[in-house]
């Protein structure tokens, strides 16, 4: 579950490989600048979309509440779609007063929060590896980037991410794009799309994932909503 849980997290740490050309640096501090910040939030509600448009289509969809202002209080709630076969609430995880809270396929269980290795009173976040880069370093990673209003589109090396994936080589990815929007200093929305190829064994398999993700009541988040029968779990 704590690998779970920094999947989640993780698809921030997605963004950190998108900058943007030589010719827009402002763009590319302004994204950072927001990333950061949205790595740091102390509360808001998470909703998002895990796609693979692949012959077997699947999506993962979850909704996420936060509050890690003072002790960490979490509610995550996934749906699984694959192919026609849909599966609402196939897994639901909380967390509340030190304690987690699991519902899978109708099984509950709960348990101490220290025994996934996570300190309640400290915030989850999640290593940005490009902190360390300098603006010339991460605008070559970048092919182009635009920006109307608050709204940012991004074309991304596909070089980078085949090798972010894998460093054996077996990954070729040749589009992967990102529309962002930045309200506030905050991420409050993104679409990341990726496309490729991946070698396995004796064929290639194609690749195509999109994760689109949105952020609300940053900050703002007071109150996280558990079910009623929490704790009968």
């Amino acid at each position: 579950m704590k690998k779970l849980l920094k999947l989640i997290l993780s698809g921030f740490a997605i963004l950190s490989l998108v900058a943007c050309s030589a010719n827009n640096s402002d763009y590319a501090l302004e994204f950072f600048t927001a990333l950061d910040n949205t790595l740091e939030l102390n509360s808001a509600q998470i909703q998002g979309v895990f796609t693979s448009n692949n012959e077997d289509s699947s999506k993962i969809k979850f909704d996420l509440q936060i509050n890690q202002e003072k002790n960490l209080q979490l509610a995550l709630d996934l749906d699984l779609e694959a192919g026609k076969n849909t599966e609402d609430n196939f897994l639901n995880f909380y967390i509340k007063d030190d304690k987690t809270y699991l519902n899978s396929y109708g099984t509950t269980s709960q348990s101490l929060l220290k025994n996934l290795g996570i300190d309640g009173n400290n915030k989850l976040s999640v290593y940005n590896p490009f902190l360390s880069y300098t603006d010339d370093e991460l605008k070559a990673l970048f092919t182009h980037a635009s920006k109307d209003g608050n709204h940012y589109s991004f074309k991304i090396d596909g070089s980078l991410i085949s090798s972010y994936l894998d460093s054996m080589g077996s990954i070729n990815i040749d589009r992967a794009t990102l529309d962002a929007t930045i309200e506030d200093n905050y991420v409050t929305a993104f679409t990341l799309h990726v496309s490729g190829l991946q070698d396995i064994e004796t064929q290639q398999v194609g690749i195509d994932i999109t994760i689109e993700c949105t952020l609300d009541h940053i900050n703002s988040l007071d109150t996280v909503t558990y079910p009623s029968d929490l704790e009968n779990y």
